[in-house]
């Protein structure tokens, strides 16, 4: 599969696809960041523990072409809708393989446009994609 298996699907029964390559980034620099709550406490030996909370998995791009920007955008029916449910496939650093995972896909967060001469060339500067609220579940 290409993009490092990265893929996406709109509903649990549905067939995974490969996300577009520049929907995290392209050529230019992206990350994938499985994000784990921090542990809140030590058990009786000193031992971290506790760790409660949500996993997020977030998309970060330096620059992201506008139709990259455009395919994150597009999974959101309604305009006025904040979050929509999704599943994806992504790299889990606990287990080192690509885990399916199901979420919710927050509004794209970025700090600026650089509009250019054509559509193709725009693009949008310091991007953040969050799915929050993650499980890995078995498709």
């Amino acid at each position: 599969m290409a993009n490092f298996d990265f893929q996406w699907k709109a509903s649990a029964g549905g067939t995974f696809a490969d996300i577009p390559v520049d929907a995290y980034g392209g050529t230019h620099t992206g990350t994938l960041e499985v994000r784990y709550p921090k542990t809140t406490d030590f058990d009786g030996l000193g031992i971290p523990c506790g760790a409660i909370g949500p996993v997020d998995i977030i998309i970060r791009s330096t620059a992201m072409k506008l139709g990259g920007f455009d395919w994150w955008q597009n999974r959101f029916s309604a305009t006025a809708s904040e979050y929509v449910q999704i599943w994806i496939k992504a790299l889990n650093p606990r287990t080192a393989g690509w885990d399916s995972w199901t979420g919710y896909l927050l509004r794209p967060e970025f700090g600026d446009v650089v509009v250019m001469k054509t559509t193709d060339t725009t693009y949008f500067k310091d991007v953040q994609i969050t799915i929050a609220n993650c499980e890995t579940y078995t498709p």
